[in-house]
């Protein structure tokens, strides 16, 4: 970690050299002395930060360095935020002032004071590794700061659905429990330590086909160690309670108690099935149990537990399947899957020795799926025999190093060792994850944003976007195996991740011992620091200050802003301030000022989910957070939240999240932002002069809700490095399209396009045609207006891959022509997006579609199909079509349907599909399905 760091340091600095810079004062030979002491660090660091285990002195030394190193990476920004400040001011002109002058030259003289001591302490440091006997290692990937990146990752993502090996047998037994009407006991559990897989198994066990014809309804929710109990019983309302019986904004009012009510109806009436993974402790149960009727013989609940007291005391007749470790042949056979990714018969195309090597690897693994599953992630990117050899080798001296040598101890190693093998770029990218709450969905765009604000990602592309750079790190995590994939996106891209719970130790451990970050965790009254299982507080740098820190909220509290940062002296170094809430807190103007005016280098600030009784209007002192680069107010409950014009002076500012907000209002400064990249707005933003121009901001990739009120259709011209454009204005539709087709101007790298109506009374049709003209390279669009017509198949975008459409009210069949779309994976045909009794789907057509939503189209009776139409067709969803009959008998043949979602139709419909049902035959093919 201190080599990422100091790495960071180097390409700053060289930016900084080689830019337009007027150096003052003589601080240009200052700054390349600097990064010349830096380079010499750097090739001992790489053997520093590998041998950190073999002594408290050596982590001592390392600990040292990485905040000298922050230290000068906060006097560099300041450095750079000058010098960008003259550069966008009329400050030259004021310096004629003599008063100004001197100014500068007194700030400039003390900065100069600054780098000299800073390059002194790590002249001093270089020199004393030869004291521990740290190599100087001149490699090219630590020299010149660059991170050799795969060319090739692999995409296909196993992950979501997980290779099950070794797993069959007891999920059959499970399956065969849970259907057996004769079964008295409603609860079944599945117990054993992290890693053996108890997810995995429930997983398979809640799409089996055999299970999903037998329940009614379902329902998933993950509990985890915290068990937040109103979060758990309204993830098991949505799931369970139709919203033809409860509204989902009713189920975000009910209490507690009125939950409980409404899932034990619904189980009583039902046949349920209700998994309640990770659960931890006999308390949650007691708490949740309320809700399940468990005498009721109909409803069937399954938990998974590390810990089996929870199962036996919430049931004395539960049956308690334990997950085993695998066998030698079944680690094997999982191990193949990922070391060798590439290869459909590896043992006849692997070297025979490579092959023994793994083998004797492997027992170290201890039959654990989850460490197999990270050996293996981590050897796929050992291609010789000779790096296979060094991973063995480090293999066994990281656990001669332990203190144990029991079985989960030298399991707890390989894990250890898949973080000790990561390049340097990929540390503190893994560190970061660790703020995340336990089992989180974790959204990769902000993720990603994050990583840039905090300068983990390289700045100095040259022919990638730094974005980009950012994207090929975090599949390299996937691919190691270190991070899931939860979501995967139309285009292939990862959109949500996840830790696994072992993984987030990890993570917690590692960013304890490098002092990356600090979690708070508020529960009722008290406060913990959350870095282990044990919840041990955190162990400070030398000089006790917290780099970045993630307050988690359990429940509202005014207070909990100021008492969380007492330690003013500790926090003043703060880079990133996180509320990783769960429930929402409220704020007070006087505790944002607070924040404002003490953490002056903070890079991010991300108070997503906060609330003011009052309309809330920004310090004005937030122009102090030169270095900020992530704002986020994104989803604040808020009457008006009102922006201070000192935000213009936010120089480095990338991202600005506004958006899932009521209100805002947004003076006309944001122009002046001329490195923001991402720009999320609320639907409804004003200011006081009506006026608010963008064309200035040509780094802008993302941009949600443009003002078409406020800001020329002319300045959305300008942005042409947009990715993703997202209108909610449809007055303003027609009017882009014509400035695209009279202007000749495209937006060529566009790549998602969203048009939204937030206008009522807005009911005029649009055309889409010349507003595709000037987007000829999106993959995705989102139509939520009503359309004149279709453009012709040649007219889209042959690149578009998602399309939805919804309130478009197409009186003629969308599917001639939707079908001769090359490309198309996913078709979404939402709430009146067609108005027609029949659609009718060509042999030919959709050759690439995978899956198809068909929501809320109140007048189709009839659905025909061609065989040969949807070859490719994985996902189907029906709900709230009450008119259509049936399903194309053309289905029966649809090989590739894996997954049927039949939802809110008429019963009559839904039992058709039941087993024994006249239309059974057409289904029963299909793995997972849910009526």
């Amino acid at each position: 970690m201190a080599e990422a760091v100091v790495s960071f340091l180097v390409e700053r600095l060289a930016n900084l050299l080689v830019g337009e810079v007027k150096l003052w004062c003589g601080l240009s030979g200052q700054l390349e002395d600097l990064c010349t002491e830096l380079k010499r660090m750097q090739r001992f660091l790489r053997d520093a930060d590998a041998r950190q285990d073999e002594g408290e002195m050596i982590q001592a030394h390392l600990a040292m360095i990485r905040e000298v190193a922050y230290d000068a990476a906060d006097i560099i920004d300041t450095f750079a935020f000058k010098i960008a400040s003259q550069k966008n001011s009329n400050l030259r002109k004021s310096l004629k002032r003599h008063s100004c002058v001197f100014k500068e030259l007194v700030e400039f003289h003390q900065l100069g004071s600054e780098l000299e001591a800073i390059k002194s302490k790590i002249s001093s440091f270089t020199l004393s590794f030869h004291q521990y006997g740290m190599k100087s290692i001149d490699e090219q990937e630590v020299s010149d700061g660059t991170y050799k990146r795969q060319p090739e990752l692999r995409r296909s993502y196993s992950h979501i659905e997980e290779d099950v090996v070794g797993f069959e047998e007891d999920i059959k037994k499970l399956v065969e429990e849970l259907v057996d009407e004769k079964k008295t006991c409603p609860l079944v559990a599945i117990c054993g330590m992290g890693g053996l897989g108890k997810t995995t198994i429930a997983k398979k066990v809640y799409h089996n086909v055999n299970v999903r014809h037998h329940f009614d309804r379902f329902a998933w929710v993950y509990v985890s160690r915290q068990c937040q109990v109103t979060n758990v019983l309204r993830g098991m309302s949505y799931k369970l309670i139709s919203f033809s019986d409860v509204g989902r904004d009713q189920i975000l009012k009910l209490t507690n108690e009125e939950l409980v009510k409404e899932i034990y109806q619904i189980m009583q009436k039902k046949k349920c099935l209700v998994i309640l993974d990770a659960i931890w402790s006999v308390e949650a149960w007691n708490r949740l149990s309320p809700a399940f009727p468990l005498r009721n013989g109909r409803s069937k609940i399954l938990i998974t537990s590390r810990v089996q007291e929870v199962a036996k005391r919430a049931d004395p007749g539960v049956l308690i399947h334990e997950a085993r470790s695998l066998d030698e042949e079944q680690s094997w056979q999982l191990f193949q899957k990922k070391a060798f990714p590439q290869r459909d018969e590896p043992e006849l195309h692997v070297h025979t020795n490579i092959v023994e090597l793994g083998k004797k690897m492997l027992r170290r693994c201890a039959g654990l799926p989850l460490a197999i599953t990270v050996l293996g992630g981590l050897l796929a990117k050992k291609h010789s025999l000779h790096e296979w050899e060094l991973v063995n080798e480090n293999l066994n001296l990281y656990l001669r190093r332990g203190k144990s040598y029991d079985e989960f101890s030298e399991v707890s190693k390989v894990l250890a060792l898949s973080y000790q093998e990561l390049p340097y770029r990929l540390k503190p990218c893994f560190l970061y994850l660790s703020h995340f709450p336990d089992d989180s969905d974790i959204p990769t765009r902000k993720l990603i944003q994050m990583w840039m604000a905090d300068g983990i990602v390289s700045e100095d592309a040259i022919t990638e976007e730094v974005e980009d750079i950012a994207e090929t790190y975090l599949y390299e995590l996937i691919d190691r195996c270190m991070v899931q994939v939860a979501k995967v996106g139309s285009t292939g891209r990862v959109k949500v991740c996840r830790l696994h719970d072992l993984m987030r130790e990890l993570c917690l451990l590692n960013a304890k011992r490098e002092n990356f970050f600090e979690v708070i965790h508020q529960q009722n009254e008290s406060m913990s620091v959350e870095y282990t299982s044990s919840s041990t507080p955190p162990v400070l740098a030398a000089n006790g200050r917290i780099r970045r820190l993630a307050l988690s909220v359990d429940r509202k509290d005014s207070k909990f802003v100021l008492p969380s940062l007492t330690r003013t002296e500790a926090c003043s170094h703060l880079w990133i301030l996180l509320y990783s809430q769960v429930r929402r807190f409220i704020v007070k103007d006087r505790q944002l000022k607070h924040v404002f005016n003490n953490f002056k280098l903070l890079r991010v600030l991300d108070l997503q989910g906060m609330e003011s009784p009052v309309p809330l209007k920004l310090p004005k002192d937030i122009e102090n957070l030169i270095h900020l680069r992530f704002l986020s107010f994104r989803n604040v409950s808020v009457v008006t939240l009102e922006l201070p014009s000192s935000i213009g002076n936010l120089k480095f500012l990338q991202t600005l999240d506004l958006s899932k907000n009521s209100l805002a209002v947004v003076p006309n400064v944001i122009w002046k932002i001329e490195g923001l990249r991402n720009l999320y707005l609320p639907r409804c933003c004003y200011n006081f002069t009506n006026k608010m121009q963008l064309g200035n901001l040509r780094n802008l990739q993302i941009l949600v809700n443009f003002p078409a009120e406020m800001s020329p259709v002319m300045d959305l011209l300008k942005l042409t490095n947009l990715r993703k454009l997202e209108l909610s204005d449809p007055r303003c539709f027609d009017e882009v399209g014509k400035s695209f087709k009279t202007s000749g101007t495209t937006l060529s790298r566009l790549q998602s396009l969203s048009l939204k109506n937030t206008h009522q009374g807005f009911t005029k049709e649009i055309s889409l045609t010349e507003l595709l003209l000037g987007c000829p390279h999106i993959h995705k669009l989102h139509v939520e207006c009503k359309l004149m017509n279709l453009p012709t198949p040649n007219q889209f975008p042959p690149s578009i891959s998602k399309l939805s459409l919804e309130d478009s009210e197409l009186e003629e069949d969308p599917m001639p022509i939707l079908g001769k779309l090359p490309n198309l994976n996913i078709l979404c045909l939402i709430r009146r997006a067609y108005l027609g009794n029949e659609m009718v789907c060509s042999g030919r057509g959709f050759p690439q579609l995978k899956s198809l939503v068909l929501n809320h189209l109140d007048n189709l009776k009839e659905w025909k199909m061609d065989i040969g139409a949807m070859p490719c067709l994985s996902r189907l969803e029906i709900s709230d079509c009450d008119k259509l009959m049936f399903l194309p008998r053309e289905l029966e043949f649809a090989t590739c349907l894996q997954q049927l979602e039949i939802k809110y139709m008429p019963f009559q419909f839904k039992k058709k599909f039941d087993r024994g049902g006249e239309e059974f035959h057409i289904i029963q093919h299909v793995c997972q399905v849910v009526l």
